[in-house]
């Protein structure tokens, strides 16, 4: 997609306050997330920084995130205002997510807690940072597999993911990212006045509830519940309750 195609489609779908009202579309970046952190203190409130490509983009931890052309990637500056945890961020980023692909025709599921999954497989990601530097404000990137190939992916990791297009689904990345902070706006401030209908909206379409997990420390969980503050509550074998916030 050229720049000028993402910012028409993008600027004619949104519909918010803050969220997008200053836009940068590159086609290709090391990473959104990365960039705008460098931008530090200069990005103004609301900013979205996109691009087609990643050539280093990242997910939780020391996780990487593969970001081929015509991918869905980018990250927007939210106020320290924004309250709660990056957990909390991060499940009403996700339910945002989940509505903008409904309306497109696509019905995803969450894998606690960042992960968005279709048919058993990885369409995309979410990540929630708030550097130092950057004096309480977060940084939220998201990355979804929109109009990419699978064929782009590495082999190693092309039996794991699945993209819009091998469903059929064709989509504007730039009215997607808009469609998502039209949803993100609204929700931010549920994470302050309606945490609890948050949850039941994250809840009601995460697939790792009731699932058996296999810890780092390789020890065996199931399950049970998104917590408060959205960390995932889990039982283990001797019936002992954990709650896991990584």
């Amino acid at each position: 997609m050229h720049k000028n195609d993402f910012s028409q489609d993008f600027f004619a779908a949104l519909d918010t306050h803050t969220l997008g009202s200053n836009l940068i579309f590159e086609r290709c970046l090391p990473g959104t997330s990365t960039r705008l952190i460098e931008a530090g203190n200069s990005a103004g409130i609301g900013t979205v920084l996109a691009a087609a490509k990643q050539t280093s983009g990242r997910g939780r931890g020391d996780h990487t995130f593969e970001s081929p052309e015509d991918g869905l990637y980018f990250s927007v500056l939210l106020p320290a205002s924004a309250s709660g945890t990056a957990a909390r961020i991060t499940i009403a980023a996700a339910v945002a997510v989940i509505g903008a692909l409904d309306e497109a025709g696509c019905a995803a599921g969450i894998k606690w807690i960042n992960d968005l999954i279709l048919s058993g497989r990885k369409l995309g990601g979410i990540l929630a940072e708030r550097p130092a530097a950057m004096n309480g404000k977060t940084v939220l990137g998201i990355g979804l597999n929109t109009n990419s190939r699978a064929e782009d992916f590495s082999a190693e990791l092309r039996p794991n993911i699945i993209t819009l297009s091998e469903q059929g689904i064709a989509v504007s990345n730039g009215r997607l990212c808009a469609e998502i902070l039209n949803r993100l706006e609204p929700l931010l401030d549920q994470t302050i006045t309606s945490q609890s209908r948050l949850i039941q909206q994250y809840k009601s379409r995460c697939v790792t509830i009731g699932k058996e997990l296999i810890l780092p420390n390789g020890c065996k969980a199931r399950a049970l519940d998104i917590s408060a503050d959205g960390y995932l509550m889990a039982e283990l074998e001797d019936g002992t309750n954990i709650t896991i916030n990584n």
